[in-house]
């Protein structure tokens, strides 16, 4: 089954939870690329222990958020500068 966006399928498994990482992933390296259901996203921790999962490419310019800044209350593009 194809489970990208606009997929049957893919439509059906985004209405629930679907565990894909460990916490411990996360200890030593706040940021996590990821591919889930047909997409690239970013997986992170932010300063204040909270976690977040976004598209890989930023929306303004599409840089890649892997090498973004982790601030205390999310995830700093790389292309829009240090905080």
């Amino acid at each position: 089954m194809e489970v990208g966006p606009g997929t049957l399928m893919g439509e059906l498994r985004r209405r629930y939870w679907t565990p894909f990482a460990a916490v411990g992933a996360l200890e030593h390296q706040p940021i996590k690329p990821v591919r889930l259901m047909g997409e690239d996203l970013i997986l992170f921790r932010d300063e204040a222990g909270n976690y977040g999962l976004v598209d890989r490419h930023c929306p303004h310019r599409r840089a890649d958020l892997l090498y973004g800044w982790v601030e205390e209350c999310g995830l700093r593009c790389n292309y829009h500068g240090t905080p």
